[in-house]
């Protein structure tokens, strides 16, 4: 489609998932929809993504679900280790994608409805009644609202953008992918194996493997590590055999020995969430608006969350604009988007608190917290240790676990 001297109702500065969906979603509405994205590949990882059942039933609802199905790993039989023990198997029902297959799936298809340019955006104006996106070849793009679905990395990523996001907590954790080949793969007996360590001696960590076929087996690998230590650097030095060996309990028992198969990837994620939202005259989507801890599959459900919001208030927004007096605000204030905003957030804090603060009450949950039932925990250390839903039930802004 062509681009030059149109007025769209919406410019998405994104085409992730969250860009991807909501440009999906406006146009069937019949928004006109301009999506600008610096790539037209999806930058290729070996991270793969968890989704949630909120996050299938939202993907289904805008009818992405036929489209993602291909590039979907359904996770027939799954066991949970803790502590080299083996505390819960799970049956099918659940998926898991790399993000970048999922990425390529729908983006084919993203200019059947709306506009792309594939061009990095440098600047966003949002002064005035209409909004111009700047990109590096010098073309202007113009509309009555921008999105930013940029991700995580808006701030890095648009200059000169002032403070759209303030950082709560950096290094918040870090993520190591490889692929692996375990010398006896009849071992692993299911689809994907999940490993936690949460000893106050070891600290905590979370592995994930997953079976690829043909003898391949992805792994990801959580930590709270910080840059300089000294793990971390052997690991990254080509030493990430013995180091997941001998950090990940059970691992070894369980599955065998195994060689690297690739190098290890790593991904360092930032808690963030909106600056001065009401200052702003455009909005924040998706991890752009705060990432969600990457521990569980809540990530991908917060921003399709995000994606209905908007196209909720989306036809109000439209009007206000073109009377020269949107309040995008709202959008941050919905009742829905703040309880999932906080629940994310409170829980992302937790889990680290839970795993790396040496706060007694927190050294005391991670000593008691696999030994006992939950209420001789809340007995002896208070009810703030749980917090969080309990698995299998449903929070009180509807994520799940």
């Amino acid at each position: 489609m062509n681009s030059e001297g149109q007025l769209y109702d919406v410019v998405i500065v994104g085409a992730g998932i969250v860009g991807t969906a909501l440009a999906w979603k406006l146009s069937s509405e019949g928004y006109r929809v301009c999506v600008c994205e610096r790539s037209e590949t999806a930058t290729p990882s070996l991270r793969l993504e968890p989704l949630s059942h909120a996050a299938l039933g939202l993907l289904r609802e805008m009818g992405l679900w036929e489209h993602l199905r291909p590039a979907l790993m359904p996770l027939d039989s799954v066991a949970h280790f803790r502590n080299g023990y083996l505390v819960k198997g799970m049956g099918g029902g659940s998926y898991v994608a790399a993000y970048d297959q999922l990425v390529a799936s729908l983006r084919p298809r993203l200019a059947k409805v709306a506009t792309v340019i594939w061009d990095r955006v440098v600047q966003v104006s949002a002064h005035g009644r209409i909004k111009s996106v700047r990109l590096e070849s010098g073309q202007v793009v113009c509309g009555w609202m921008v999105v930013l679905a940029t991700g995580a990395a808006t701030g890095e990523e648009l200059d000169p953008l002032e403070g759209p996001v303030e950082t709560i907590c950096e290094d918040y954790c870090r993520l190591f992918a490889c692929d692996l080949a375990f010398e006896e793969p009849e071992r692993l007996m299911h689809a994907a194996l999940v490993f936690q360590t949460s000893h106050a001696s070891h600290g905590y960590h979370s592995l994930k493997l997953f079976d690829l076929g043909g003898g391949r087996v992805r792994a990801n690998f959580l930590t709270y590590w910080g840059a300089t230590d000294k793990r971390r650097q052997e690991l990254l030095r080509g030493n990430g055999a013995a180091v997941l060996g001998r950090t990940v309990e059970g691992l070894l028992p369980c599955a065998g020995a195994f060689d690297l198969l690739s190098p290890i990837e790593e991904n360092v994620v930032h808690l963030n969430q909106p600056g001065n939202p009401g200052d702003h005259g455009f909005v924040l989507a998706g991890d752009a608006c705060g990432p969600a801890a990457p521990s569980g599959a809540l990530g991908l459900h917060k921003g399709l969350h995000d994606v209905r919001v908007l196209a909720e208030l989306m036809p109000r927004w439209e009007r206000e604009a073109r009377g020269g007096n949107a309040d995008f605000s709202d959008y941050y204030a919905h009742p829905a988007k703040q309880a999932i905003d906080a629940e994310v957030l409170e829980r992302s804090l937790r889990e680290r608190k839970m795993a790396i603060d040496w706060h007694p009450s927190w050294a005391t949950r991670r000593l008691i917290g696999d030994r006992f039932p939950g209420w001789v925990e809340t007995a002896l250390v208070g009810p703030s240790s749980r917090n969080g839903a309990r698995p299998g039930q449903t929070s009180r802004s509807g994520l799940d676990n």
